[in-house]
């Protein structure tokens, strides 16, 4: 297990240190001296997130000078947490002890510490389910205006002499009426 520590520079003894915690996220361990003062879990897409304000707060103060290591890349089939409203599928049959089937797609409605709700009302870790993709949004189909068929009636009879009748009679039919 990897174990990352940063000392206090003005309270020498003072440490935190961040470690992986049980239900697969982080947990940050503050201690006075050596002896324990406070622990805080978090997910480790937060743990990204709250790092990565770390260092932009860094780059701020002394410009950016330090050199910083890349991030290790997140390995493939890390589970991460899935945000509310995002749909997941159940990855094996009683998932967390829950009546539910491999397969089966539900929608996040809230996210705890280590686990979260969906609209079924069951609660899941985040090795229980996959993620899916956002479903595309469908586009709607419009039909085009009758002002819009008369302008192509116009475009499409150009220089020639038309009469206002004629005009109507091809927009009519290109719009698949009187056709």
């Amino acid at each position: 297990m990897t174990e990352n520590m940063i000392e206090c520079a003005s309270g020498v003894g003072d440490t935190i240190d961040v470690q992986e915690s049980d239900s697969g996220g982080l947990r940050f361990v503050a201690r006075r001296h050596g002896d324990f003062k406070s622990d805080l879990f978090a997910s480790r897409a937060d743990a990204r997130t709250f790092a990565r304000g770390i260092l932009a707060l860094a780059d701020e103060v002394d410009g950016g000078d330090a050199t910083v290591e890349p991030a290790p890349a997140v390995k493939i089939g890390d589970p991460q947490m899935p945000t509310v409203g995002d749909r997941v599928r159940v990855l094996t049959d009683d998932a967390n002890h829950a009546e539910v089937a491999m397969g089966d797609v539900f929608t996040v409605t809230s996210i705890g510490r280590s686990d979260f709700l969906t609209d079924a009302g069951w609660y899941f870790r985040t090795e229980d389910v996959e993620i899916l993709p956002a479903e595309p949004t469908t586009a709607t189909v419009t039909r085009p205006t009758r002002e819009a068929y008369l302008h192509r009636a116009a475009e499409l009879l150009g220089a020639t002499r038309t009469t206002a009748s004629e005009l109507i009679r091809l927009a009519d039919y290109m719009a698949g009426e009187n056709a």
